[in-house]
């Protein structure tokens, strides 16, 4: 086996190893367990200019924005949010501890899909 192949191959089973290794080495905490677990100096008041709060049946959701990181991006959320571009729309993929995405389920038919008002399609 060549020296090139070799180190192909062992690359890609790191690639599927490590990611093994490290969730084994970091069990899963539910969010209620790292709420409990923290402690009062890991707690901040946020920014009341970086905060969006969305309404659900089960309660309010709040969601700090990080305009540090990337100041176009929040500047086109802040948009959408005060120009009402997710009212009525869905939550279709939640993972705890990781993402939520929501969005207007009519998106690729351009004929249904929601305008993006003064929004920025693309940055």
């Amino acid at each position: 086996m060549s020296h090139r192949r070799r180190l192909a191959l062992t690359t890609l089973a790191l690639a599927f190893l490590l990611p093994a290794l490290a969730s084994a080495a970091t069990p899963y905490r539910s969010p209620q367990q790292i709420l409990d677990a923290s402690a009062a100096s890991d707690w901040r008041t946020p920014d009341p200019a970086n905060l969006l709060y969305m309404d659900l049946p089960a309660g309010r959701v709040i969601i700090e924005l990080a305009p540090q990181f990337a100041p176009r991006h929040v500047g086109n959320i802040q948009t959408f949010a005060h120009e009402h571009f997710w009212d009525g729309t869905s939550i279709y993929r939640s993972q705890d501890n990781f993402v939520v995405q929501f969005g207007d389920a009519d998106a690729d038919d351009a004929a249904k899909a929601k305008p993006f008002g003064s929004a920025q399609r693309k940055l």
